[in-house]
C-alpha cells in the first residue's frame, strides 16, 4: 500500500508539473527577478565559451549582478548550465523552477511519511502533505509570478533538512551525518537568508525534542544528538 501510494504521488507530481509548464513556458518573461538569474547565465556560459574559465565573478555584467557559483542563490546555476546544453538559457531556467516545485512536493512526501511513523493512515496523510506543498500558492506565486528564482530552489530543502536531522536524531549513522550535512548545504547554496530562518526552526526543533526526553535520559541525548548536529554543521560548512 505504501509503494503504491508514493508512485501515485509521484505520478500526480509529474502531471502537474508538465501541466504548469505547458501553461508557463511559452510566457514571456517579467522584468522582475527571473530576468536576473537567466542573465546570470547568459554571462557565465559567454565567459566559459570566450575564456575557457569559471571565474568566481565574470567580466559580463547582463544583469548588473552577474556572479560564479556563488554560496547564495547559486545553486540553480548547474542544473541550468546542463539543461542549457539542450535548451535555450531562457527554457533552462525555467525548467530548474519547474524540477524545484516538484522536488519540493515529494521530499515533503518523503518527510511526512516518516514523521508519521507507523500510523495506519500515514501514507495518505504524506500524500496529502505533499500535495498542498507542491500546489501551495507560494510555489506559484514565487516562480511564475515574482519569478523569484532563489526561493523556488531552496523550497525543497525544508522538508529535506527536516526529514535528515529528524533521521539523524532518532539514529545517528554516518550516512544521516552526511545527508543532513548535504540538506543545510544546499539550503544555504540555494538561498542563504532563507537557510538561516529554517536553521533557527530546526534548533526549536532539537530544543522540543531534548525536552521531550525523560529527565534521567536528557544529558545522555543531548550529548549524542550534539554531536551529530555538530558534525553535520562542519560538513556542511566544508
Amino acid at each position: 500500500m505504501s509503494r503504491r501510494t508514493a508512485w501515485s504521488f509521484a505520478v500526480a507530481t509529474l502531471v502537474y508539473v508538465v501541466w504548469l509548464g505547458a501553461h508557463w513556458l511559452p510566457l514571456d518573461y517579467s522584468d522582475k527577478e527571473f530576468g536576473g538569474f537567466v542573465s546570470r547565465l547568459w554571462d557565465l556560459r559567454r565567459e566559459w565559451s570566450e575564456t575557457g574559465q569559471l571565474a568566481w565573478w565574470t567580466p559580463f555584467y547582463m544583469s548588473g549582478s552577474s556572479y560564479g557559483l556563488h554560496h547564495s542563490q547559486g545553486l540553480y546555476l548547474p542544473v541550468a548550465w546542463v539543461l542549457a546544453q539542450w535548451f535555450d538559457p531562457l527554457v533552462a531556467v525555467k525548467l530548474t523552477a519547474l524540477l524545484a516545485v516538484a522536488a519540493g512536493g515529494l521530499a515533503m512526501y518523503g518527510c511526512a511519511r516518516y514523521f508519521f511513523g507507523d500510523h495506519p493512515h500515514a501514507s495518505w496523510a504524506a500524500w496529502l502533505a505533499g500535495a498542498a506543498y507542491l500546489v501551495h500558492p507560494q510555489q506559484i506565486i514565487r516562480a511564475a509570478g515574482a519569478e523569484h528564482l532563489g526561493i523556488i530552489v531552496f523550497m525543497p530543502f525544508v522538508p529535506l533538512s527536516w526529514w535528515a536531522v529528524g533521521r539523524l536524531l532518532d539514529r545517528g549513522s554516518s550516512g544521516d551525518t552526511v545527508a543532513a550535512a548535504c540538506a543545510v548545504a544546499g539550503s544555504m547554496w540555494a538561498h542563504n537568508k532563507m537557510a538561516f530562518v529554517n536553521v533557527l526552526f530546526l534548533a526549536g526543533f532539537f530544543a522540543y525534542r531534548l525536552l521531550g526526553q525523560p529527565p534521567s535520559d536528557r544529558w545522555q541525548f543531548a550529548r549524542r544528538a550534539t554531536l551529530r548536529v555538530v558534525g553535520a554543521g562542519v560538513l556542511a560548512a566544508l
